[in-house]
């Protein structure tokens, strides 16, 4: 019988599962065994066990992988660097992440490491100013993306999103709607992500209007909100007193073929109208959670208690007057 030796390539398949299953010993295992059998680590392997190291929360592990690469003699691309900046943005360590830029732009940070002319690109700062999104970090994730510009590297529709996002963690709605003013004025096509993005951040902030006419703005162009979007703009609108809209959005939800996997935003409308004194409201909205196929929960029931007594007390008043 022959026997086919796996070769660098087959392990690097194998580490790099690794990081979607979480099974980071599995990948340092595979790693070891190369070395046991003199088998030569190549740039796809070591991208590999970085991305596994970073993917799984161990920085300490990429790190030391990229430095063993280069000690190996292996040069890094741009897959190498981007994948260190989005494990270090991840886990919201941004002074990593920065360092790990600069070193791809070949200014050396630190003297042990060997520097290599590597550009940066699209993806690249994508994730730099993703990670500092992810901190609500707005300058940072501006600097990122003009310094990107300055540089000539065109900002593609997935890098504006990640902007909008860090616009829309640190709660500035204002920049949200230049931003978009700006790409709707642009040759970029707009998807779902983007408008999905904006109506959160909108509805988080109690913008309702403005994430209302989003979702009319996105089903005009032939796209739907997520459930995540309406749930925001269901809890933006019950927050703040108006039933009517989160029940709206409710049935636009349902037309879109959207279903909710519990009664918590049917419940949070069902509030609204019960702070309001709509009893009807409560009544009608109960009747689309039940056209949901969904069953009262404990809150649900509480609330329908409450309606019962509410509605006791308007017909004894009604009564004597």
């Amino acid at each position: 019988e022959h026997r086919i030796e796996p070769d660098p390539f087959t392990y690097s398949e194998l580490i790099h599962s690794t990081a979607k299953t979480g099974d980071l010993q599995f990948a340092i295992s595979c790693f070891m065994e190369m070395q046991r059998k003199q088998i030569t680590p190549n740039l796809v392997t070591y991208n590999a066990l970085i991305d596994a190291c970073a993917k799984n929360g161990d920085m300490e592990g990429a790190i030391s992988a990229f430095r063993l690469m280069q000690r190996a003699g292996v040069r890094p691309n741009d897959i190498t660097y981007t994948v260190l900046i989005d494990g270090a943005g991840r886990l919201g360590d941004m002074k990593r992440a920065e360092e790990a830029f600069e070193h791809m732009k070949n200014v050396g940070v630190e003297p042990s490491l060997v520097c290599y002319t590597v550009r940066p690109n699209d993806v690249t700062y994508t994730v730099l100013i993703d990670g500092a999104g992810r901190l609500g970090d707005v300058k940072r994730a501006e600097e990122a993306f003009e310094h990107m510009k300055n540089v000539g590297v065109e900002p593609s529709l997935v890098c504006y999103t990640a902007l909008l996002g860090a616009y829309s963690k640190a709660g500035n709605t204002k920049k949200i709607k230049a931003t978009m003013r700006k790409l709707e004025k642009a040759s970029l096509k707009l998807d779902s992500v983007v408008y999905n993005v904006v109506i959160e951040a909108y509805a988080r902030n109690g913008q309702t209007k403005d994430a209302l006419s989003t979702v009319k703005n996105m089903q005009y162009r032939g796209m739907k909100p997520t459930l995540n979007a309406y749930h925001a703009v269901v809890m933006a609108c019950s927050e703040r007193g108006d039933a009517k809209g989160g029940l709206s959005s409710l049935k636009e939800m349902q037309s879109a073929g959207l279903r909710a996997g519990c009664c918590s935003m049917y419940n949070m409308v069902m509030k609204a109208f019960l702070s309001n004194n709509d009893v009807q409201g409560v009544y009608k909205t109960m009747g689309l959670l039940k056209t949901h196929g969904l069953r009262a929960d404990s809150t649900t029931k509480d609330i329908l208690k409450n309606t019962r007594e509410a509605k006791s007390r308007q017909e004894k008043a009604s009564a004597k007057g």
